[in-house]
């Protein structure tokens, strides 16, 4: 198991997309406090997506605080209207990028959106 995962958060962790693509349905998009390194709060982006909605008692929903790298990613697939984000697809995938002097694994977005799910001729999906 990766250790990473012994730690579980609401957020969404590179850790948590088990080095994969995962397509996920936005099912909406809200502006949240959240404390930040020096302790302080700040107004954040978070998005909630349909399949990770939580399910059982006392399980929680992973969302992913929003970056303006990839709330510009997409804008770029889906639009400048985040009103018009709910619904959509996109796909998260776990990469690293170099910044504050340091190496860190992040979630990135694809830059298209994923092909819709295939429905079955019996429409069972």
């Amino acid at each position: 198991m990766d250790c990473r995962l012994l730690f579980p958060t609401i957020y969404l962790s590179a850790a948590d997309l088990k080095e994969r693509d995962v397509d996920l349905t936005i099912a909406d998009l809200q502006v949240e406090e959240m404390k930040v390194k020096d302790g302080d709060d700040e107004r954040k982006p978070i998005l909630y997506f349909v399949e990770t909605r939580a399910k059982g008692k006392g399980k929680k929903e992973k969302r992913l605080v929003l970056n303006k790298t990839n709330a510009m990613i997409i804008a770029k697939i889906h639009g400048f209207e985040t009103n018009e984000w709910i619904g959509k697809r996109i796909t998260l995938y776990p990469t690293e990028v170099f910044a504050f002097g340091e190496t860190k694994t992040c979630i990135r977005i694809r830059p298209k959106a994923p092909k819709e799910k295939e429905v079955e001729a019996d429409g069972q999906g």
